[in-house]
């Protein structure tokens, strides 16, 4: 399973991670490690808004997801 989904979760979603790399924003909830505790629901909101990018991308590439992991074949 691990070779099959590999290069199309690469694929689907580098993108986004590249982004998020770029961004130097920080995602992080726990409070303990958190500068300030007033970030929380920025991060929160980014975390939010990486999670969408991946799940769409994930969902708009379905040509390119091996064919025995697709849960519907078209």
């Amino acid at each position: 399973m691990h070779a099959l989904c590999k290069p199309f979760l690469q694929a689907a979603i580098s993108e986004t991670v590249q982004k998020l790399i770029d961004a130097k924003q920080t995602a992080e909830l726990n409070p303990t490690k958190m500068d300030s505790p007033d970030d929380a629901c920025n991060n929160a909101e980014f975390l939010l808004m990486i999670l969408d990018q991946i799940t769409l991308s994930i969902f708009t590439s379905p040509e390119s997801c091996p064919r025995p992991v697709r849960f519907l074949d078209s």
